[in-house]
């Protein structure tokens, strides 16, 4: 706060002129502050007497649902408060990798910083824009005071022992984001306040003056370089380089910002910075004090405490698995809640480190002695949390006691009593949160209102809850005591199973627990006592076998099992382990989760219209991170005044840092939370409007629609977590959204094409005004229309030239271009010899029937005849044939089978070889155009008819897999493996490269040197001989070398397959170069040695084909190697052996290779080696599809880019459009989902646009365009049919029976023209096997919709005419999606 003529604190006043009003606006922001916590205190307040009303209510009254308020204004108090909470919770989450930390914060949070804001500038500016000389003056001092103003309430927000978290019922940690955003207001107020006397500087070239004259200059830019850092510094990515530094740092500089402050501002403003000092002293003297009575002892008596300490406390350490540690502090003699948090110190393992951790177990003392011991569960990560595991793995028991200090106990956690069920989900550690809770309600000193609780423990591995299970079996034995129903559920997800409840309504499904208290309960070998359970002995669990307590039948009772603690593994259905529990419940039922949900939250908010005699509720499902709150109609009029009691979820977060391992605590999004304010809390009676006269309501509906916002919400966290869609159970069918976008489909024929041929080609020619079709050889009418008017042009034809049909109907050939005819023939292909083509073709005009029912007189351009289809019957004919088909139009099934005259000798069979990624590597971009080319040809060959069988040939064996090897013992990680198994394997392979160049690079150095002897240690030892033996191993079946093998490959296997699903892959084969017989290759190379084929060189065996092809052909082979000089088998004897393999096993009649242009070569010498060995045959079934690159890849160096990566971005990128348009974007059911498959789209579309052996180079923007021949573009023209339709709203049935000669506009007869060529499109792409053939005929079409759209108008229009415009669109619609789902892609209908 720079002033002029002053000399910083020492001077008394600031400027007179000014000081009066920047004193009032001050003094007026604290009385705000202060209105502002009285208030939220007052509402504690509340909170506060109505717990203790619903606890006497529930201890001294029998009501059945005693906590459902039954007043008017409890019913008021809790509707406003949970309406308001309601509109608090949705939050926009930013979803890109590594910048979810710059999501802005929930609406509750955001609407209380555009508050405070609002009153900021307000300050700022009253009273201070004035146009005088001393406008840049005034507003610097009056920034000035605003900034000081807000210090003290900076730094109250950062103390642990927080005086406003007191008075508001919250704790410190729930208050931590608004002392972030406070410190980022200063920094833009200070901003202000600088800048401005900057300026006022600047423009009286004053600044050198003021630098030398006035040093509290230099301190004001000092404190705010100090702001600036600590606000810097205090963004997510910057915290969690290095917690404890951060900490530190943190501490220090806003010391240090006090000081400059201090030196900075006038001593008329200096009581603001005292008033911070004041804070932190208050702060740090109470927590030392705290520090000194927790940790200290005048007396010690360990008559009665044995491990008692004069100073500090024992701990004991003890290590589950590879990352939990259990920390056994003994005999402390403080009490704590359920859910408290403490702030623990070790010494010898963190000299100067506090972290905090919740207490995982519940404190016991009732009565009498106070030596509790208090356990932490901690997760390692790195920092202080890996040190104290390592400290635990590595040590004997007496070097696991360690000295520690404890601080606290810190939190405000819910008053779970106070609620009729509760609902407590946990994964893994989470449990030590909601598992001293669950024991805190079954053993309570006094009555609660807790009458069920449902505990559900989710975890990916068993290990990670073993500490756990003893205290679930103490809690399952308890509650047979008390008047509390118990239902455990315990999931073990790495399984990959599912798990379903069993209880006394649902039986029979294994993998839930289920007690009451009217259940009988025997355990074997436990107490049972009231005491029992409490603290676990975690040797015990940690190295026997998993806890189980049994439940037995006893005469006569009901014939549910008793309960045990098992592991099933899957993943459990949140839905009904919600559900069940809310329906049941006829008070509040209070969810508390304690897991992080990482995503946006999803709301279903509900719509409710009421009568006067009832009342209905339909779910209205809205997807959107900011939604309004759900208007309440009633009879046309908002009604407020009589709004049933409705609270609503509060979602609590993790507070999770990885320096010092996994701390849960609950953290509400809410300044005040208590009683009501529970982690999620849900009404029996749900959302319900009433009339004062009429008390007949409708709850079930409402508590469905209320359960689905916590149920989504749950939902939507687990699945982050586990990754696994969960799909709605049948009973939200009306409130749950699909989770994924709703692709359209083409309703395919319902009948054999086959058995019904006659019948068909019958109806289609009934619709032609042609009595009868000739036979051809190739021509299928009842398949494609095109070929009865090809049929019937031949004849034509004929009875003109009088030329053989077979000459004529082979000469008759199909346009690209509709501009150039619907056919063309070449006139010399007749094959009439005499008189020129032109001469020619004028005679046969003249002899063209001028009545012919299907064609208009052709136009001769030169040697060439043009014949034009006449649309009337074009369109009785083709779209019928279309509707008939659906799916099937285009496909001609007769081409894949042995004998087209009988199906009875069945299909032919073609195997297709396609991606063949190498194991332990990710899919990359390299992997992309084999699979997306061997997809189409499997979708190609299916659809006409062939028996297709899908081979994965995976690139599984080699040295480079014993370096793997290697590379896994020097740097792998266990957790990591299991984690992410392919990129960490990629990045073992990438370090091991890196190693081994590295190592030839010394051997070439030393070998320079002249030191050959150190040269040839290096490779006599080193690691590529090392991983050459390590292959030896696994060649001559070592147990150990082959089993580590096999695990990378299930677990490549495993991931590819999400790739593949994710682009519509499917493979029936995951073979091998490992699964080729080593028998089979020793035959194979055996029987080209005896036939003289092969060739001894240097020690090796090779093919010198020079002496077997003659000319250039054999030299172009050049001289391949079958097997190495060490009897290792090489590629392309593999291939040979599998090759022959597949035909015995297949005998197929085709086999394609789709394989990249790179191995032409090896190829040709598969083939050629086939053919030598006396099976041309089969050589001659076989076919090499190659295909060019996608340039910029590279493959050893670590800078590949990978598929799932590159599908991330260009999904990111769709994202990205699509919400440029959010009216239609609030349309789409699933963006993300819808995103991703239009971002797929545009990769395959842009690999499939050109001819399959060019190269291209990837290009994000071209490829996600809307403008060209894209994904995108073709995706928007499938969903704005989509559109077309669903505005129409005429039924599909009434479309079969339109008029087609109301299509009679050019734009309609150009469609129909290309919408006839479809099957001869296929027809031809079997010949060349282009995807871009379909991908061609696909843009076309969609350019002749684009230009038809204003011309063939629907909405508004005479129902027939809406009618035949609506079936000639939806026609076309069903070309596209038949040749979308040809090529692999998925049409979206909205977008």
């Amino acid at each position: 706060m720079d002033h002029s003529g002053h000399s910083g604190h020492g001077s008394t006043t600031s400027n007179n002129s000014f000081s009066t009003a920047n004193k009032s606006i001050a003094r007026g922001y604290w009385y705000g502050v202060a209105g502002v916590i009285g208030s939220f205190a007052v509402v504690q307040i509340i909170h506060i007497l109505q717990a203790r009303h619903r606890l006497r209510k529930c201890r001294t009254e029998s009501s059945p649902s005693p906590t459902t308020p039954t007043t008017h204004m409890q019913q008021f108090w809790a509707t406003i408060t949970a309406v308001v909470r309601e509109m608090s919770y949705p939050q926009l989450h930013i979803p890109f990798k590594g910048l979810d930390w710059i999501s802005p914060p929930p609406l509750g949070r955001v609407l209380i910083l555009l508050l405070y804001w609002a009153v900021i500038v307000g300050m700022m500016v009253d009273k201070a824009i004035i146009k005088d000389a001393f406008f840049w003056e005034r507003i610097g001092y009056r920034n000035a005071w605003v900034t000081v103003m807000q210090i003290p309430l900076l730094y109250m927000l950062a103390s642990k022992s927080n005086i406003i978290a007191l008075l508001i019922g919250s704790s410190h940690e729930r208050l931590n984001w608004l002392h972030r955003w406070v410190a980022r207001t200063i920094l833009v107020t200070a901003s202000v306040h600088g800048w401005h006397f900057w300026t006022q500087w600047v423009r009286a070239d004053f600044v050198e003056f003021q630098m030398e004259m006035m040093p509290m200059t230099k301190y004001g830019l000092g404190a705010w370089g100090i702001i600036l850092w600590m606000n810097l510094t205090g963004m997510a990515p910057f915290r969690r380089l290095a917690y404890e530094v951060f900490v530190a740092q943190h501490i220090v500089s806003a010391a240090v910002l006090l000081w400059l402050v201090y030196v900075h501002i006038p001593a008329d403003a200096t009581y603001f910075v005292w008033w911070a000092v004041a804070a932190l002293c208050f702060d740090r003297l109470f927590r030392l004090g705290l520090l000194l009575w927790q940790n200290t002892r005048l007396h010690v008596d360990k008559s009665t405490c044995e491990s008692q300490r004069r100073l500090g406390h024992q701990a004991l350490l003890e290590a589950i698995g590879k990352s939990i540690t259990v920390v056994t502090i003994k005999d402390v003699h403080f009490s704590w809640r359920a859910g408290q948090h403490i702030y623990l110190w070790m010494p010898e393992i963190g000299p100067i480190e506090a972290h905090p951790y919740t207490i995982a177990c519940r404190h016991q003392a009732v009565d009498g002695c106070c030596c509790n011991s208090v356990q932490l569960v901690i997760r390692a990560h790195k920092g202080f949390s890996r040190r104290v595991h390592d400290r635990a793995s590595g040590a004997e028991r007496k070097d696991r006691m360690v000295k520690a200090f404890l601080s606290g106990p810190y939190g405000a956690p819910p008053q779970v009593e106070i609620f009729e069920t509760l609902v407590l989900i946990s994964a893994s550690t989470g449990a030590s949160f909601t598992l001293p809770i669950l024991e805190g309600v079954l053993q309570p000193k006094t009555k609660t209102c807790t009458t069920r609780v449902d505990f559900i423990l989710i975890s990916r591995d068993d290990k990670d809850v073993q500490f756990y299970t003893q205290r679930i079996s103490d809690a399952i034995v308890r509650a047979k005591n008390t008047a509390v129903e118990l239902k455990v559920f315990v999931f073990i997800t790495a399984g990959g199973g599912t798990s379903i409840e069993v209880d006394a309504r649902r039986q029979g499904v294994a993998g839930a627990i289920s007690t009451s208290s009217r259940a009988s309960v025997s355990t074997a070998g436990r107490d049972g006592g009231e005491k029992g359970g409490i603290l676990v002995d975690v040797q015990k669990v940690s190295t026997s076998p998993k806890s189980t307590v049994t439940r037995k039948r006893s005469p006569g009772a009901s014939s549910i099992e008793e309960p045990s603690i098992q592991y099933p593994t899957g993943r459990p259905d949140i839905n009904e382990l919600i559900r069940t529990p809310v329906e049941a419940a006829g008070g509040e039922t209070s969810v508390i989760k304690s897991f992080k949900a990482s995503s946006t939250i999803l709301f279903l908010h509900t719509r409710v219209e009421c009568t006067a005699r009832a009342i209905s509720a339909t779910s209205t499902p809205l997807l959107t991170a900011f939604t309004p709150y759900p208007a309440f109609n009633w009879n046309g009029q908002h009604w407020w005044g009589r709004l049933k009691f409705l609270t609503s979820p509060v979602p609590y977060r993790r507070i999770t840092s990885k320096s010092y391992g996994i701390s849960l605590r609950p953290e509400p999004m809410h300044l005040f939370s208590n009683q009501i304010a529970s982690p999620l809390v849900l009404s029996a009676a749900g959302f319900c409007v009433f009339k004062a006269t009429s008390k007949t309501f409708s709850t079930s509906c409402a508590r469905r629609s209320i359960f689905s916002i916590a149920r989504n919400w749950i939902s939507r966290a687990e699945n982050s977590r586990f990754r696994k869609p969960t799909t709605p159970s049948p009973i939200f069918a009306t409130s749950s959204r699909p989770r994924f976008p709703v692709f359209s489909v083409a309703k395919a024929h319902t009948t054999t094409m086959a058995s019904d041929s006659v019948d068909q080609l019958a109806e289609h020619l009934k619709k032609l005004p042609i009595s009868d079709i000739a036979p051809f050889p190739n021509c299928y009418p009842k398949d494609n229309l095109v070929d009865v008017y090809r049929s019937h042009l031949t004849t034509i034809l004929h009875n003109i030239t009088g030329v053989d049909t077979k000459i004529v109907y082979v000469a008759i050939g199909w346009t690209n271009s509709l501009d150039k005819g619907d056919m063309q023939m070449a006139i010399p292909a007749l094959r009439v010899k005499g008189k020129k083509p032109d001469e020619l073709g004028a005679e046969w005009l003249a002899k063209w029937p001028e009545d012919d029912p299907l064609f208009e007189k052709p136009i001769q351009s030169g040697p060439f005849f043009s014949f034009f289809y006449k649309p009337g019957p074009l369109a009785k004919a083709l779209i019928p044939m279309i509707q008939t088909q659906g799916a099937s139009y285009g496909q001609n099934k007769a081409l894949g089978l042995k004998d087209p005259h009988d199906p009875s000798k069945g299909k032919k069979k073609i195997v297709v070889e396609f991606s063949s990624p190498n194991i332990a590597k990710p899919f990359h971009a390299g992997h992309l155009r084999s699979t997306i080319i061997g997809g189409f040809l499997a979708n190609l060959y299916s659809g006409s008819g062939w028996d297709v069988t899908r081979i994965n040939y995976l690139g599984d064996w080699g040295k480079q897999y014993g370096l793997l090897a290697l590379g896994f013992d020097k740097y792998g990680n266990e957790d990591a493996l299991l984690a992410d198994p392919i990129n960490h394997l990629y990045e073992l392979y990438v370090k091991i490269n890196k190693d081994m160049s590295e190592e030839k690079e010394e051997v070439e150095k030393l070998e320079k040197d002249g030191k050959t002897e150190e040269a040839a240690k290096i490779k006599n030892e080193g690691l590529d001989e090392q991983a050459r033996r390590y292959f030896k191993k696994m060649t001559d079946g070592d147990p150990g070398a082959l089993a580590q093998w096999k695990r990378f490959r299930d677990l490549s296997i495993i991931r590819y397959k999400s790739t593949y699903a994710r682009l519509n892959i499917k493979f029936d084969v995951y073979a091998g170069e490992s699964l080729v017989p080593q028998k089979k290759m020793d035959e194979i190379n055996e029987e080209l040695q005896q036939k003289d084929i092969t060739e001894e060189s240097d020690g090796a065996l090779i093919i010198n084909f020079a002496k077997h092809v003659p000319g250039k052909a054999g030299k172009t082979l050049e001289r391949p190697i079958l097997r190495k000089k060490d009897g290792t088998a090489l590629y392309l004897t593999r291939d040979v052996s599998e090759l022959l393999l597949r035909h015995d096993k297949y005998q197929f009649d085709k086999m394609i290779y789709v394989v990249a242009s790179q191995q032409d070569l090896h190829l040709k010498q598969l083939f050629k080696i086939i053919e030598l060995m006396g099976h041309k045959d089969i050589a001659e079934k076989c076919q090499h599809i190659n295909f060019g690159l996608v340039l910029g890849m590279s493959t050893r160096r670590g800078t590949v880019k990978f598929l799932d990566d590159i599908l991330r971005d260009v999904g990111e990128k769709m994202h990205e459009v699509m919400k440029k348009n959010d009216e239609k974007y609030q349309q789409v059911e699933n963006p993300d989902a819808t995103a991703d498959v239009l971002g797929i789209s545009s990769v395959m579309v842009q690999d499939m646009t050109g001819k399959r052996n060019n190269n291209y180079k990837f290009n994000m923007e071209a490829m996600t365009s809307f403008e060209g021949d894209t994904g995108p573009y073709l995706q928007y023209a499938h969903a704005r049919l989509c559109s077309i339709v669903r505005k129409a709203e005429i039924p599909e049935e009434e479309l079969r029976d339109f008029n087609p000669d109301l299509l009679q506009e050019p734009h309609a007869i150009h469609l129909l023209r290309a919408m006839s060529q479809y099957p001869d499109v296929l027809a031809n792409t079997m010949k060349t096997l282009e995807p871009t053939t379909i991908m061609t005929y696909l843009f076309k079409l969609t350019h002749s919709l684009s230009s038809s759209y204003d011309h063939l108008r629907i909405v508004g229009r005479e129902r027939e005419l809406m009618k035949a415009r609506l079936a000639l669109y939806t026609s076309a619609k069903t070309i596209i999606v038949n040749g979308m789902r040809l090529l692999g892609l998925s049409p979206v209908e909205r977008m």
